[in-house]
């Protein structure tokens, strides 16, 4: 209990911090740099006791089949929910309230008459400015050609995503080369050390370990209070939204419970693992902070699986069976890096869902681990 209270009390005073922060962006930038290391080093140390572990290194293959098993259960059981809930309050497959959508459309209908006489009353002047606009444009001293055009904002968005894109699939990249780099040196630099020095090895990565998570969770806090828009867009869609983050990991935990006699596992920890909701950077790092090294192998590799099926899926996910599901089957990456892909695969309006569904999980983790490994 003290190290949620811990963990709970550094994303809040970052969260404090960052709001008095706001609209700084160098300091934005140093905390991004600051976050992206304590993360690659976190994960190498993470590394470094699992493979120090013999019981992690003599069971990889058995640990990765529990794991994508684990990830096939919670995402399918995830979808699921999202069904449920969106029954339950009204909701149609593309994250429309039916009633709006009913209230539109005899709005529409009653409308369509005066909108086409609008279009003929508005076309003569709308023809004069696009004219306008054409003669402007072929004109270079007019400063409006058609070069100046190509500069626009949606294409420096355009710019922009395509730059993340990359930043992530680099960050990917350094996550998997951070464990394989810990495990391997883990492996072979512990082969040879006795019992005692193994022990005092393990204890003081076990405290590098603790001191990365509150870290790490000062630094969400941060980002999350540089941010400014959680409590907004908590007001904008209605308490309602957040039945859906409580269903999902609800019904989520329920199917990671059926799968427990085919884990290895005990209840608790199955729990533990499926609770990690993508993020392997908080999740493994607390099971392995209560001493569960195999558990922890297990979580680590389960968020890993989980987070990149959910962006592989999300698009087939939203195009054919419904925008809420793919939100669900994300779990904590709804905010992070399934966010963008979730935004393109469904509407703006969506993405502010898939963020506020995303907090709730990401909040969850640290309470709902401890209170399983209590």
């Amino acid at each position: 209990m003290g190290d949620l209270i811990t963990l709970l009390l550094a994303a809040g005073i970052g969260y404090f911090i960052g709001s008095k922060w706001r609209g700084k962006a160098d300091i934005t930038r140093i905390t991004s740099v600051v976050q992206t290391a304590a993360i690659l080093i976190l994960i190498f140390v993470m590394g470094l006791r699992m493979g120090a572990n013999e019981e992690v290194t003599g069971n990889l293959g058995s640990i990765g089949a529990v794991s994508a098993a684990l990830t096939a259960v919670v995402m399918i059981f995830a979808m699921l929910a999202a069904v449920l809930c969106r029954r339950i309050i009204g909701m149609d497959r593309y994250a429309r309230m039916t009633e709006r959508r009913e209230a539109a459309a005899k709005g529409a209908a009653g409308s369509q008459q005066t909108s086409v006489l609008q279009a003929a009353d508005a076309e003569p002047a709308v023809t004069g400015k696009i004219e306008k606009l054409r003669g402007k444009a072929g004109d270079p001293a007019s400063g409006n050609g058609f070069p100046a055009a190509i500069e626009t904002p949606q294409r420096t968005e355009e710019k922009s995503k395509k730059k993340n894109d990359l930043l992530q699939k680099i960050m990917s990249f350094g996550i998997i080369l951070a464990v394989a780099a810990g495990m391997l040196a883990g492996y072979f630099g512990t082969a040879d050390m006795p019992d005692a020095e193994l022990s005092a090895f393990d204890n003081g990565a076990g405290a590098i370990v603790s001191t990365g998570l509150i870290v790490l969770l000062f630094l969400i806090g941060m980002n999350i209070g540089f941010d400014g828009k959680v409590i907004e867009d908590f007001r904008k869609v209605g308490i309602r939204i957040v039945l859906f983050p409580v269903v999902i990991i609800t019904l989520t935990l329920a199917g990671a419970a059926l799968c427990t006699p085919f884990t290895g596992l005990t209840l608790r920890e199955t729990l533990a693992v499926c609770a990690g909701f993508c993020w392997y950077t908080i999740a493994p790092g607390m099971i392995l902070d209560a001493g569960l090294v195999h558990c922890a192998a297990v979580s680590f590799l389960h968020c890993i699986m989980r987070e990149y099926a959910s962006v592989l899926a999300v698009p087939f996910i939203a195009k054919k069976i419904g925008y809420m599901e793919a939100i669900g089957a994300a779990g904590g990456a709804a905010m992070g890096v399934c966010l963008p892909v979730i935004e393109r695969s469904t509407r703006g309006d969506v993405a502010m869902y898939s963020f506020i569904c995303g907090f709730v999980h990401t909040a969850s983790i640290p309470v709902l681990i401890s209170f399983f490994l209590a």
